[in-house]
């Protein structure tokens, strides 16, 4: 529905919906309900939609009556499960206007919350009673969209509206009356139901999958897992989240003391709410632990716990989810309670039988060997990881599927703590290894996870034998027989990479003559898959063997080195799928810095393939990985490189060095991983300081596009208007583009300094005029600033106060250079060993302008730059002794770190 004809409809329909709604008498409830679906529908367009301010008055006053009408339904009727369709409608009616309208739903909250209240309240107790304890409900009907209307689907209704209140800080503070009987009823909620147990106690694939905390499937178990995790969200900082963990613990305590009261009658369901207590204290004790008090009652429960419910005698769901429990908070235990819950979990794990207990030992395993290892404390595992590698082998080898999964991770994270158990237990976890991966290849997680395990072998010297003896002849055969499945081949190529990394260097010729057959496989295939993981593959060999390459085979005049060439070229045939350049930036990044004396004499065969690959791709990702190569060669080559695409037309007939310029210059700014955005920065810094030195006609005489050119008097462009005429933009020297760009990335190191200091660098106050650079050059107000020409804010969204200080009041250099050593990327054996990466990019780029800024041409680059990139000039010419300052304390820092890592290594 357009814009204006939801402004002609809405007061014309909104009355007969209300009237239809109330009318009880009159309506049947199905009809009411789809009355109440319609107006839910007119609230989601809303949402989706931008309506000028007049358009929204039209919708607003009709929105409280109906509001107040649709809570006092829920407290019609004769009982919990009274008209459960309608009541579905009108929980999802309710939470989209929470999520649309928020300010309303504000002053109407003491309005709609008590009959809210009642309906959670009155459904837990039939909720436990007739699914949690019962045979479940008799069969459900459907509404109009054909969804079961039952029991489950109201407390989803419940959960959904209460999940919108909890994403609105401003409902934060009103909701902290509710909270306390909110979780107590939640833990009600959060009961295994009969038809769960059952389920997972005939199959236990269906238990690891659901009760994982990434699982797809859904419930009211895990619906009301997902609003306590809402609870705590540590996106806010209210006093809602800030009392969460009190409030939880007094809702768990008041449970326990109800459940243990004197007198209570004999209940063979009373164990499943002390599994939900250990539940969420295995979830939230981290939240809780930090508290004194509550850390000391959480440590008393445990042991209560553990003393009442034994292993054989209560059931396995109970007695694991308390194994899990005593994991969890075991960095709080003392060794003795460690070694005791160690002990219990081995005994579990090795009952083949109990298949509930192991997915529950197997979870505490992990937690303890990731608590132990952080706390030091890994000598109370060691005498235990022998008997746990053999009981998991045996419980890998008797399972699939999740439960497989589940096995193997824990295998893998306990091996990593006892490189001697890996070294005894090595033939039988390589062989185990190997027949998973025959037998599991299409399945991309469990790959991964025998891939780790590989790794760890691998990087264990004394079991690379092993590796050598039993799977590389697998594989080899596999490489060379060119398996008939493509995914098993894609498989094998990923896995043979980690043992080729990890082979010590000089490489045996029985795997140095494999480089050539993956190569060849590589430039046959037309796979998406096989060649990238094969041109990885590649990487591997250059990174392990080095300078072999260049001469193996030695009775040969072409060399292996020759073949990773030509194979990188055909890689980047034009008739190759875009996707077969993703990673060949990388590879050839490896052969500049391992072999960049070799491979001077076939430099130009690889940058006329790159030229020609870089006409074809379109993906920033794919983009980025061709120029990040003429990046890196600049670095050892740039003389070469420069002449070599001046001498080569490009497509569009000037120069191959314009074509790759223009190229690199539109795209850098969509870069985003951090090595070849690191590496294309360090590229434009060597470009533009032999341009402004050597003053090169061929850089001179390349212009590209620069900045639009606004029209303060144009007023809103519209998505069709800036299609049918774009705006105009300036046309610049190459190397005053260059500058523009390097400022540009300095100013986004500033904002993200300031965040970090604790202020703002007021980017939109620059662009408009108002920041410390003053106007632009030639540039208009294009009024982001003062939101002229934009529409009005909704009314009800929160603005919010202002409280950021000015950029004035902000030192832009306080937060400047963070820890890196938090920069959260995967890591990459190559570029860890790279220069570039032990680059500091914002004190490389500031020590850069700052020696551009003392530079003569510097009057002719200013007069091109905005406001934005004239403040961050100024900022970074003002600062000179401060930044050399900084340097020096940041050398102390990197110091530091790097002798805490080698100790920690050690």
């Amino acid at each position: 529905m357009a814009e204006d004809q939801l402004t002609m409809v809405t007061p014309i329909i909104m009355p007969h919906l209300y009237r239809i709604y109330v009318g009880e008498q009159e309506f049947g409830v199905r009809t009411r309900s789809r009355a109440v679906e319609i107006f839910a529908t007119i609230v989601q367009t809303v949402e989706y939609m931008t309506l000028k301010s007049e358009q929204r008055t039209v919708l607003t006053p009709l929105l409280p009556d109906f509001v107040k009408a649709l809570a006092k339904g829920l407290a019609a009727g004769s009982g919990p499960s009274d008209d459960i369709g309608l009541r579905k409608q009108i929980f999802k009616a309710l939470g989209l206007v929470v999520n649309v309208f928020p300010k309303l739903v504000r002053q109407l909250f003491n309005d709609i919350m008590p009959p809210i209240w009642q309906v959670l309240t009155t459904c837990a107790e039939v909720y436990v009673r007739d699914v949690v304890n019962g045979d479940g409900e008799d069969d459900p009907g459907v509404d109009s969209d054909g969804e079961a209307i039952t029991m489950d689907s109201l407390v989803y209704g419940v959960f959904e509206f209460t999940s919108s209140l909890l994403q609105q800080e401003v409902f934060h503070s009103a909701m902290m009356a509710h909270l306390p009987g909110f979780l107590f009823y939640a833990l009600h909620y959060m009961q295994m139901t009969s038809e769960d147990i059952e389920a997972w106690t005939s199959n236990i694939n269906l238990f690891v999958e659901d009760e994982d905390e990434e699982t797809l499937s859904y419930s009211v178990r895990l619906g009301a897992k997902d609003l306590l995790m809402q609870v705590f969200d540590p996106g806010f900082d209210t006093n809602l989240t800030r009392r969460a963990p009190v409030v939880l613990w007094e809702s768990i305590e008041k449970l326990f003391q109800q459940l243990t009261k004197p007198g209570m009658p004999d209940d063979p369901n009373r164990w499943k709410y002390f599994e939900v207590i250990s539940t969420v204290l295995s979830t939230h004790s981290p939240d809780m632990m930090p508290f004194q008090e509550l850390g000391q009652r959480v440590l008393q429960l445990l042991l209560i716990m553990k003393s009442s419910f034994q292993l054989g005698s209560h059931p396995d769901f109970l007695v694991g989810r308390i194994m899990e429990l005593q994991a969890s908070i075991c960095n709080h235990l003392s060794d003795a309670l460690v070694t005791d819950g160690l002990q219990q979990m081995v005994a579990a794990i090795t009952l083949s039988q109990r298949p509930v207990l192991q997915v529950h030992a197997c979870k505490a395993l992990s937690q303890y060997c990731s608590t132990l290892r952080t706390t030091k404390r890994v000598h109370l595992l060691t005498p235990h990881v022998t008997s746990l590698t053999v009981a998991l082998l045996s419980l890998i080898s008797n399972n699939n599927n999740f439960m497989l999964q589940l096995g193997l991770e824990t295998m893998v994270m306990i091996l990593a703590l006892s490189p001697d158990t890996t070294v005894a237990c090595g033939q039988q976890i390589c062989d185990l290894s190997l027949q998973l991966f025959l037998n599991f290849s299409q399945d991309h997680v469990l790959i991964d996870t025998i891939k780790d395990l590989i790794i760890l072998m691998a990087g264990n010297v004394a079991c690379l034998d092993v590796l050598h003896q039993r799977a590389l002849p697998v594989l080899i055969q596999l490489v060379r027989g060119k398996a008939a499945h493509v995914m098993l081949l894609a498989a094998t190529l990923d896995i043979l990479s980690p043992i080729i990394r990890h082979t010590p260097a000089p490489l045996p010729e029985a795997l140095l003559n494999e480089c050539a057959a993956v190569a060849i496989l590589v430039m046959e295939t037309d796979d998406d898959t096989i060649m990238q993981n094969g041109g990885e593959c590649l990487r591997a060999f250059v990174a392990a063997a080095g300078e072999q390459l260049a001469t193996w085979p030695p009775e040969q005049d072409q060399k292996l080195l020759d073949v990773i060439v030509k194979a990188t070229c055909e890689l980047l045939h034009p008739k190759r799928p875009e996707n077969s350049a993703m990673f060949v930036g990388r590879l050839v990044c490896v052969l500049t810095i391992k072999l960049k004396n070799q491979l001077t004499p076939k430099l130009n065969d690889i940058l006329r393939a790159v030229l020609s690959k870089l006409q074809q791709v379109e993906k920033d990702i794919n983009v980025q990985s061709l120029i990040s190569i003429f990046a890196r060669l600049l670095e050892f080559h740039l003389t070469d490189v420069v002449a070599f695409l001046d001498s080569v037309c490009g497509p569009l007939g000037h120069s191959a060095l314009h074509f790759v310029l223009t190229r690199w210059c539109a795209s850098q700014t969509h870069f985003f991983t951090h090595y070849e955005k690191t590496v294309c920065l360090l590229g434009l810094c060597h470009l533009l300081r032999h341009g402004l030195n050597t003053g090169d006609e061929r850089l001179q005489a390349i212009t590209v596009p620069g900045d639009e050119i606004f029209d303060p008097s144009e007023g809103i462009r519209t998505r069709s208007k800036s299609k049918s005429a774009p705006r105009e933009v300036t046309v610049i020297p190459v190397v005053v583009k260059i500058f523009k760009l390097l400022l540009g990335e300095m100013a986004y190191q500033f904002e993200l300094a300031s965040r970090t200091a604790g202020g703002t660098f007021d980017m939109a106050a620059q662009w408009s005029g108002t920041g410390s650079g003053g106007s632009g050059s030639g540039e208009a107000d294009n009024g982001l600033a003062s939101g002229e020409g934009g529409e009005e804010d909704w009314e009800d969204v929160d603005a919010g106060d202002d409280d950021d200080d000015d950029e004035g009041g902000v030192d832009v250099f306080a937060g400047l250079f963070g820890d890196m050593d938090d920069f959260d990327a995967p890591k990459d054996p190559d570029l860890d060993q790279d220069s570039v990466m032990q680059i500091d990019l914002p004190i490389f780029l500031a020590d850069f302008l700052l020696d551009i800024g003392r530079q003569p041409c510097l009057p002719a680059l200013v007069p091109h730059l905005t406001s934005l990139e004239k403040s961050t000039l100024e900022t970074l010419m003002q600062s000179g002794e401060k930044l050399q300052v900084l340097k020096q304390s940041r050398a102390k820092y990197q110091q530091v770190m790097a002798a805490r890592r080698q100790t920690g290594s050690a």
